[in-house]
């Protein structure tokens, strides 16, 4: 059966990011106004928010195994992404980013890499250090990884001649592109098979 858990409204506020942990039993939640709060998907419990962030927070997104969640915020430092320790909420590591914005937080599939849009390149950093480990230089509006690592799509703005690229994870050259007149959203195979 399908149980519907309703969730204060107060914490969901237009404008605001929500991300399922992979196990589907957590759910994050973050608003341009208030704290990253953590929740339980099968109540609806609170179950505390995570320490200061900053500023508004344009992403949010859990690691494989659950265990870490990574922000990333815009204050009057420039853009910062925030790795937390989702069992104790605390802060683990920081990744200055720069002036403008980041967005698009994916972690690889064994939650050793952390990949972001910034400036409209992919930039790709080890989330325990927050050593960069890589670029890949855009104009990108999005970006996805396959679910077993082995593939990089992305897609470059319309201005630019929108086209979906293809990597093998790794690789400088694209293993295809293709032409496309409008892109909303982007998801890779993990069976190696497609473009969705």
């Amino acid at each position: 059966t399908t149980e519907i858990v309703q969730v204060p409204f107060t914490t969901l506020t237009l404008g605001g990011l929500e991300r399922t942990a992979p196990d589907g039993r957590l759910l994050a939640t973050a608003s341009r106004a208030g704290p990253i709060r953590l929740w339980d998907s099968a109540t609806g419990a609170d179950l505390g928010a995570f320490g200061k962030s900053e500023g508004a927070v344009s992403s949010l997104a859990f690691a494989p195994d659950g265990r870490r969640l990574a922000s990333a915020g815009h204050g009057e430092g420039g853009c910062e992404i925030r790795v937390w320790d989702v069992a104790t909420r605390a802060h683990a590591a920081s990744i200055p980013v720069g002036p403008k914005s980041a967005s698009n937080l994916a972690f690889s599939p064994g939650g050793d890499r952390l990949s972001a849009l910034c400036e409209g390149d992919i930039r790709t950093w080890n989330p325990a250090i927050g050593e960069r480990t890589g670029v890949r230089k855009g104009p990108f509006e999005a970006f996805s990884l396959s679910g077993d690592g082995f593939f990089v799509a992305a897609v470059g703005p319309e201005s630019a001649g929108a086209a979906i690229r293809l990597w093998r994870e790794g690789f400088s050259r694209a293993r295809w592109s293709a032409k496309v007149a409008r892109v909303s959203g982007l998801w890779v195979s993990s069976v190696r098979r497609g473009i969705v």
